[in-house]
């Protein structure tokens, strides 16, 4: 991961995007938040965070892919998710919610080379004492996304057929389901590259 340089003006028009769609939010508070925005360029293969750590920063992505994944008991990894432009991501599954600090349990890697900013969980904190921004209440609907979005990949992988799950895929990445590798999206959908390449076949 390599430090970066930032253009304020774009960022903070981009921060308001991502933002406001969760609540409404003051032009101070957005230059505030941006000035203890990180930037940092990730080339592909680049781990953001480890399964293993105690806690993560605040990311927002603005190019490239990002995958979220675990390591199950076999050894073998599970792709959960993948988040592209405008995605962000956060180490509340860790310390947030009034849960015990533990470690985090899931991984980050680019997928592609990226572009990345970060939040270090003392701005956070910065960002909650000196802003009427409602940050704490961010979190908590990104921790709710979060699960709903768990419940249905489990239910998917339950109650669905390989080839409904692989359309339903399509569908929810749309934007950057071709831009990622066989391997990647079978891993996600719980099947082989082989059995992918099947129902990619079949279509």
């Amino acid at each position: 991961m390599i430090a970066a340089t930032i253009d304020s003006a774009e960022i903070e028009s981009l921060i308001f995007t991502v933002l406001s769609r969760y609540a409404p939010i003051k032009k101070k508070d957005v230059t505030t938040i941006v000035s203890q925005l990180k930037p940092y360029y990730l080339e592909k293969g680049d781990v953001l965070v480890n399964e293993w750590d105690i806690s993560a920063p605040w990311f927002l992505i603005t190019s490239g892919i990002i995958r979220k994944f675990y390591i199950d008991s076999l050894g073998v990894e599970k792709n959960v998710d993948f988040i592209s432009e405008k995605g962000y991501l956060t180490g509340l599954l860790s310390t947030g919610q009034g849960l015990p600090q533990k470690k985090i349990g899931y991984s980050l890697q680019a997928l592609t080379a990226c572009d990345v900013l970060m939040l270090t969980e003392e701005s956070q904190k910065m960002i909650m004492n000196e802003t009427t921004f409602p940050w704490q209440e961010i979190e908590r609907l990104y921790f709710r996304e979060k699960v709903i979005q768990l419940e249905k990949q489990l239910m998917s992988i339950q109650f669905e057929s390989a080839l409904e799950r692989y359309e339903n895929f399509i569908k929810e990445y749309s934007e950057i389901h071709d831009q990622l590798p066989l391997n990647q999206i079978a891993s996600y959908l719980g099947i082989t590259p082989v059995s992918l390449s099947r129902i990619r076949n079949q279509r």
